[in-house]
């Protein structure tokens, strides 16, 4: 019968232990905060660069940029939307928020400074936020003006994930075509 001679096996143990723990370390997820700070609906110069901006050393940080961001990260970023309103106008079809709807895919809290005077109108053009399996918080805004044909929530979609939605208003959103619902939200999942 063999034995391991514990005395020897231990400081192996500790170092084996030690660089685990520093793995894990390395790969936890970084919080980033990003203030809106342009109304306008531009994609972000360089996703996944840490920095919300269109524009390169402008500092312009957009709702649209803001989310491209986060969505380039792991772990829960936060996004401070200020009073004002933040009209979608960029059409097109995509997963990835550089066009139509604000697809988020990694883990948000989005905060407005009130439900009356932040605003996200998706402007008729398509559903305004459009979850894709994570958990998002939204709180102190308006979402307004979602539209979508043949598919669910208008101005919110979350599928497979998990939606907390605190002091907001979800006003005029449709969905249209026959045996599709959440005008307002649809949330499965």
């Amino acid at each position: 019968m063999a034995f391991i001679n514990l005395n020897k096996a231990l400081p192996y143990m500790r170092a084996l232990t030690g660089c685990l723990m520093l793995f894990a370390a390395s790969q936890s997820a970084v919080a980033f905060n990003f203030t809106v700070n342009d109304l306008s609906d531009a994609v972000d110069s360089t996703p996944g660069d840490g920095i919300c901006e269109a524009t390169p050393a402008a500092g312009d940080c957009t709702l649209r940029a803001a989310i491209q961001e986060s969505n380039a990260w792991p772990g829960r970023d936060s996004i401070h939307i200020p009073a004002s309103t933040h009209t979608l106008s960029l059409t097109g079809d995509d997963n990835n928020a550089a066009a139509g709807d604000l697809d988020i895919t990694e883990a948000l809290s989005i905060h407005g400074a009130s439900e009356t005077l932040s605003i996200i109108d998706a402007n008729n053009i398509d559903r305004a936020i459009d979850i894709h399996g994570v958990d998002v918080q939204i709180e102190n805004l308006t979402i307004q003006n979602g539209s979508t044909v043949g598919t669910e929530g208008g101005g919110i979609r979350s599928v497979l994930g998990k939606l907390t939605i605190r002091n907001a208003t979800i006003d005029s959103n449709e969905t249209t075509g026959f045996g599709y619902g959440g005008g307002g939200i649809y949330s499965a999942g």
